[in-house]
């Protein structure tokens, strides 16, 4: 017994000993215990977190002077995406770690063509407190024989993502302000060039953080060339105040609250946005702020936006339950679902409303007719239009006084148009007697048209009204069958083209040719058919005036509620040389 227990205290001793040498062997790394001096980590911010995450140092910890930490740096982003396969060695140049004033940018752990998930960087402690601040620059690049970055004395603004220790081709970086401290303007110089405002030069940006507060990114790269000298940033902002948001009525019986984005505080001047992910069975119905001539704007019942004022508010959310819509059976009606958009692909079936809002009656008919008119209580009615295959559709305008919504379908008896040519029918291929059938006919390319013939079952010829490559006649009680011939153009002369419009607002193609220049124009052969797109970048409203010889037409662009902008497309004859304005105004396109 006695050799036992001695064996025991010698066998704890020993492994006494191993803790002890193990403990010795880090101790250049451990922390301090409670009460003990170090140094402290006084902020720890990650200014990237759409690219990484940030490990192994925590914020208001105390760590031992010249100790050595391990960070962990990881991906967050979603397959798919910039990255998404991993760290490669090229991707080293874009982190950059700033301790106080030491900047670390990682080595690539592994060889050949290998990505990794993570890295990890050693950094050593300061022997004084500390801030670790890491970043994921996207487009920074250094080189051998090229310029770095200042940021001229602002007390309010920190520069990152730039090392004084290396060199760049040009620039992607962060400013870091102080909070509430917004930036107004930023001005940069090469060298001892002039200043220049950065958000007027071609190449250069800077933009605000939508995921950390207080950050901003800069972009310097002038003309999209590489920076001839080592470059200077002055920062001009201005100091505001943070304040308080309390949302009331902001609950779970309305809302679904994770989802839901409700901003707690803001700084005044700051435009404010809530995203409210309202229950089903309610809408909301109004919202009124506090501070007094503060307005909220409601958004598609779904956001609150509104500029803070410089003091606390509070935002009453008013909600409201909807009132049930519902379809009474029709003769002929073989279905009928309402839907809350005017697409099935994109809305859900409803059986719930908002007044003074639209819901989408989806219907389909027996063989031999077609819905025409949906009718409700009030007597007025809504025009159905072809959707898709069968299927028609019609928006149905909620009374603002309504505790309720029936709807019935008108339907008709309906004939089909058929033809053997590449045409679109604009409401399908069913229609009822008198209506007017309308169509855009394709044009191959190096033919025109010579005749469009509309022709009934009893073999005679119905009138046609032509505005090539658009025609359009009135159905009778007949189906009716369209043949369009075409012919060799061959005139051997041309036309130009040519298009007035400020690109940095509109985007003017032609899918006939993705070659065609409009702003430089060019020529084609007279007589030829060609589609205009245009598309407006800011999504505002916008005219388009074509002239073709003598003939001046003005056309206003379409709104597309789905993609919620301004869009315009048309087939024209060049007939004779062509010129397109496009602008704001009609004023603005005259001829």
């Amino acid at each position: 017994m006695k050799h036992r227990l001695h064996l025991t205290l010698v066998l704890l001793l020993f492994v006494q000993g191993l803790a002890l040498l193990h403990g010795c062997s880090n101790s250049e790394s451990e922390v301090p215990g409670p009460g003990a001096t170090g140094s402290t980590a006084a902020q720890v911010l990650n200014l990237t977190p759409d690219f990484i995450t940030l490990e192994g140092v925590d914020k208001d910890t105390h760590y031992k002077a010249g100790s050595t930490l391990t960070l962990t740096l990881t991906l967050t982003l979603t397959p798919g995406e910039t990255l998404a396969s991993g760290f490669s060695a090229t991707h080293m140049e874009h982190i950059h770690i700033h301790v106080n004033d030491a900047v670390y940018i990682p080595t690539f752990p592994a060889t050949g063509d290998e990505n990794v998930q993570s890295l990890t960087v050693d950094i050593t402690v300061p022997d004084s407190d500390f801030e670790v601040v890491a970043c994921y620059s996207v487009q920074q690049q250094m080189v051998d024989g090229g310029h770095t970055m200042f940021l001229e004395e602002n007390p309010s603004v920190k520069l990152y993502g730039v090392s004084p220790d290396r060199s760049y081709r040009y620039f992607d970086c962060y400013l870091l302000t102080t909070d509430a401290y917004t930036i107004t303007g930023i001005e940069f110089r090469i060298g001892n060039g002039e200043w220049q405002p950065l958000a007027e030069t071609t190449g250069c940006s800077f933009t605000r953080s939508a995921l950390v507060a207080n950050v901003y990114q800069v972009t310097v790269r002038p003309d999209y060339a590489d920076v001839t000298g080592d470059v200077t940033l002055r920062v001009s902002g201005e100091q505001h105040a943070r304040h308080t948001i309390t949302w009331q009525h902001a609950e779970e019986s309305y809302l679904d609250l994770e989802k839901s984005t409700l901003p707690a505080e803001s700084i005044d001047g700051e435009q404010v946005t809530a995203e409210l992910w309202v229950k089903p069975d309610y809408y909301l119905a109004s919202a009124a702020i506090s501070a007094q001539g503060v307005e909220p704007e409601l958004i598609e019942r779904v956001y609150v936006r509104f500029k803070m004022p410089a003091e606390d508010v509070t935002v009453t959310l008013n909600f409201e339950e909807k009132i049930p819509v519902a379809y009474t059976p029709s003769d002929h009606i073989t279905e009928a679902t309402f839907y809350d958009a005017d697409d099935i692909y994109y809305g859900v079936p409803t059986d719930k409303g908002i007044p003074g809002e639209k819901v989408y009656l989806f219907a389909s008919a027996e063989e031999g007719y077609k819905p025409m008119r949906a009718r409700i209580a009030s007597g007025e009615t809504f025009t159905f239009k072809h959707y898709a295959y069968e299927m028609y559709r019609a928006a149905i305008l909620i009374p603002e006084s309504a505790a309720e919504l029936a709807a019935s379908v008108e339907v008709a008896q309906a004939y089909t148009v058929s033809t053997k040519n590449d045409i679109s029918f604009d409401d399908g291929t069913l229609y009822a007697e008198g209506e007017t059938v309308s169509m855009a006919i394709y044009v191959p390319d190096g033919e025109r048209i010579t005749s469009v013939k509309a022709t009934d079952a009893e073999g005679h010829d119905l009138p046609v009204t032509l505005n090539l490559p658009y025609a359009s006649f009135v159905m009778p009680a007949s189906d009716v069958s369209v043949e369009v011939t075409y012919e060799q153009i061959g005139t051997g002369s041309t036309v130009s083209v040519i298009a007035y419009y400020d690109a940095d607002t509109y985007d003017v193609y032609s899918s006939t040719n993705y070659d065609w220049d409009f702003a430089e124009g060019f020529t084609m052969e007279r007589g030829a058919t060609f589609y205009l797109s245009v598309s407006d970048y800011e999504g505002s409203n916008f005219y388009v005036g074509v002239k073709i010889g003598d003939t001046v037409t003005v056309y206003p662009a379409d709104f597309d509620d789905m993609m919620g902008g301004y869009s315009f497309g048309k087939a024209l004859v060049a007939d004779g040389d062509v010129v397109i304005k496009i602008g704001a105004t009609e004023d603005q396109v005259a001829f």
